[in-house]
C-alpha cells in the first residue's frame, strides 16, 4: 500500500505498456510505494499521453530523464 502522503509528478510521455515504467519506479521507490496512472489530458505542448506518478517525494527532472532513457531502451528494436 502506498504511503498516506503522496506527491504528484508528471512524466511527459506514455507507452502502451506501463510495466517498464513501473519497474523503474520500483527501483527508485520500492514496490507498492507509489501510484502510476496515465491520462490523456496532455498539455498542447506535449504530444500524446502522460503518466502521473504519485510517490513519497517529487521526481527531479534528471530522474525523469533517466527513467525515460531506461524505458526507451526497453522499446529498442
Amino acid at each position: 500500500m502506498p504511503p498516506s502522503r503522496l506527491v504528484p509528478s508528471i512524466l511527459p510521455w506514455c507507452y502502451n505498456d506501463p510495466d517498464p515504467v513501473a519497474k523503474e519506479l520500483d527501483k527508485k521507490f520500492g514496490a507498492n510505494q507509489y501510484r502510476l496512472s496515465s491520462f490523456a489530458n496532455a498539455p498542447k505542448k506535449v504530444k500524446g499521453n502522460q503518466y502521473l506518478v504519485e510517490a513519497p517525494r517529487k521526481l527531479q527532472p534528471g530522474e525523469i530523464r533517466q527513467i525515460h532513457d531506461n524505458v526507451k531502451w526497453h522499446y529498442r528494436e
